[in-house]
Formats: structure tokens, C-alpha cells, sequence
């Protein structure tokens, strides 16, 4: 499945808020099984659901995963405590501008998974907000943001 078909996939789980499906699908993705977004996705929905067998499974796996250095695996070390977010906003606005949604969306999930709604609703803002257009991400920005009002 390609990463677009994933995503419209995936979002159609989370609006139906069904994560153990959603991350399922995330599991399964063979076609997009080096993708460091769906690590991401994955990082951050088994952090949610305190599964922390699943969660070292696939911390196991990225350690396995050939690491390329481009934006994706930048801010997967970030996900993962590995450099700082300030370390990271340096990154971006010197090398990666066009993916400023993504920033935005994958810090706003971090703070998510940490159970500070605040600051994520801050962060997701700004990934709507961004003049640069990534739809998969904005797409679940959105959702995300969908999610936080509904509590």
C-alpha cells in the first residue's frame, strides 16, 4: 500500500477511533515498512495505549532499520530523546523549511503521548496554519485536533 492509500487508510481508523486497527495497519504495511513516518505513527499510537511489549518491539526493529539522513529520521530521534526539539527547530529552518507541517504535527503528537493536550493544540495549530502543504499531515493534524475537542 503506498504511503497516501496508508494514510487515508489510517485517518479513516482514527476517526472511527479505532486505534487497534489503525495501528494494525500500521504493523502490516510492507510496502512502506522503512518509512520513518509510520515508525512515528506507530511510536506514538503504542505509546497511548501503555502496550510496552508492542512499543520495545518496534524499538527493536528501528534499531535494526538503516538510517538515512534525511528529515524523516531527524525527527524520529527527536520522538525517540535522541536530540532535543531546539536541536531539531535548527534542523528545519536551516535544511528541511518545506517540512515545517510535519515539525509541527510530530511534536504537537509527542506532547500527545506525554498527556499535555495544551501544548500539543499549540503545535497542531501551527501545522494548519503553515503556508506549506503537506496534506497527509495537516490531514491528521486535523484529526488530532477533532480528537482534543471531543474531550
Amino acid at each position: 500500500m503506498e504511503w497516501d492509500a496508508l494514510v487515508r487508510a489510517y485517518s479513516t481508523l482514527l476517526c472511527e477511533h479505532d486505534y487497534s486497527n489503525a495501528i494494525q495497519l500500521l504493523q502490516e504495511s510492507s510496502a512502506e515498512a522503512h518509512n520513518p513516518y509510520r515508525y512515528l505513527l506507530l511510536l506514538a499510537n503504542l505509546s497511548g495505549t501503555g502496550n510496552k511489549e508492542q512499543y520495545q518491539a518496534v524499538v527493536r526493529e528501528l534499531e535494526e532499520e538503516t538510517k538515512k539522513d534525511d528529515w524523516g529520521w531527524q525527527i524520529l530521534a527527536y520522538y525517540r530523546g535522541k536530540v532535543s526539539r531546539g536541536t531539531l527547530w535548527g534542523q528545519i529552518k536551516k535544511n528541511y523549511n518545506e517540512q515545517l507541517p510535519s515539525f509541527y504535527f510530530f511534536v504537537g503528537l509527542d506532547f500527545l503521548s506525554k498527556k499535555k493536550p495544551e501544548e500539543a493544540k499549540s503545535y497542531l495549530e501551527k501545522c494548519l496554519e503553515t503556508k506549506y502543504d503537506l496534506p497527509w499531515c495537516k490531514d491528521l493534524a486535523r484529526i488530532e485536533m477533532e480528537k482534543l475537542k471531543g474531550k
